[in-house]
C-alpha cells in the first residue's frame, strides 16, 4: 500500500519519465489510426493514419470538423461547438464521415457511387489545457457484415482496440445461433420422419392382419419364425360399389 506522499512522488516520477518517451505525432497517429484532434475554432489539427491515408486529408488545410464529419450522437447537441462538446465529455459520441475514400467506391454500373459511409464512435478528451479536444474513437461496427459493407479489414483496427474482440465475439455468437437453428430444424425434420414412419408402420400392420391369419401376423410383427401350417382358404375383404346405368 502506498501512502499519499509516496503516491504523489511516484506519480511525479512517472510524469518525468513520460516526458522523455520517444512518442511523436507520427507514432501516435499509427497507434490511434482513427483519432481526430481539433482546436477551439473547430479546425482539425491532426488525424489518425487510417483517416490521413485512406481519405487523403494530408493536403487539406484549415479543415473544419463540421466539414469532415456529421454528428449522430448525442442528439441533444444542436450546434457542434467547442463549448457544447466540453459539456458532454462523459457522453459517447458517434460521428459519420462526410468524405468517401477510394476503397468505398462501388463497381461501375451500380446505382450508387459509394458504399456506406464510415461511422466512428468514441470519447472526447481535452488536451493541451483544454485548448484542443481529442476524439479517441473506433469504427462503429458490431459484426463481420458491417466490416464487409464498409470494406474494412481486421488489420485496419489496432490489436488494443476492443472493437476487434467485439466483432469476433458477435460473429461467434451469430455462428452459434445459426448452428442452433440448423440443429432445431434437423430435430424437427427427424420428428416428422419418425411420425411418418410410425404411420407407415401402423398401416403395414393393419394390412398384415387383413390378409394373413392373426397368429402368422403376430409372428411376423415380432420377427419370429413361422412353422408350416395349414389354414382354410382366406378371402380378402373388398368393398365393391355397383353403379347402375340408366
Amino acid at each position: 500500500m502506498l501512502y499519499k506522499g509516496e503516491a504523489n512522488a511516484r506519480w511525479y516520477t512517472l510524469c518525468i519519465q513520460a516526458a522523455h518517451l520517444p512518442l511523436n505525432l507520427k507514432d501516435f497517429a499509427r497507434i490511434f489510426p482513427y483519432h481526430i484532434c481539433f482546436n477551439r475554432q473547430m479546425v482539425v489539427e491532426h488525424v489518425g493514419k487510417y483517416l490521413l491515408v485512406e481519405y487523403g486529408l494530408a493536403d487539406k488545410k484549415m479543415l473544419k470538423l463540421t466539414e469532415l464529419v456529421q454528428l449522430i450522437q448525442p442528439a441533444d447537441i444542436q450546434q457542434l461547438t467547442h463549448k457544447s462538446i466540453m459539456t458532454y465529455l462523459n457522453t459517447l459520441f458517434i460521428f459519420q464521415l462526410k468524405h468517401h475514400c477510394p476503397r468505398n467506391e462501388v463497381e461501375k454500373g451500380s446505382s450508387q457511387a459509394f458504399q456506406q459511409p464510415l461511422s466512428l464512435k468514441g470519447q472526447m478528451m481535452p488536451v493541451n489545457g483544454g485548448n484542443s479536444i481529442m476524439f479517441l474513437c473506433s469504427p462503429h461496427v458490431t459484426s463481420v457484415r458491417d466490416i464487409l459493407d464498409l470494406k474494412l479489414f481486421i488489420s485496419d483496427m489496432p490489436m488494443h482496440d476492443a472493437t476487434r474482440d467485439l466483432v469476433m465475439l458477435n460473429q461467434s455468437r451469430i455462428c452459434q445461433m445459426e448452428l442452433n437453428k440448423r440443429l432445431e430444424e434437423t430435430v424437427r425434420k427427424m420428428k416428422g420422419l419418425a411420425e411418418e414412419l410410425e404411420k407407415k408402420k401402423q398401416q403395414t400392420e393393419h394390412l398384415l392382419y387383413e390378409f394373413v391369419p392373426e397368429v402368422i401376423a403376430n409372428a411376423f410383427r415380432l420377427g419370429k419364425p413361422v412353422p408350416p401350417r395349414e389354414f382354410l382358404v382366406i378371402y380378402p375383404k373388398f368393398a365393391i360399389s355397383i353403379i347402375s346405368e340408366t
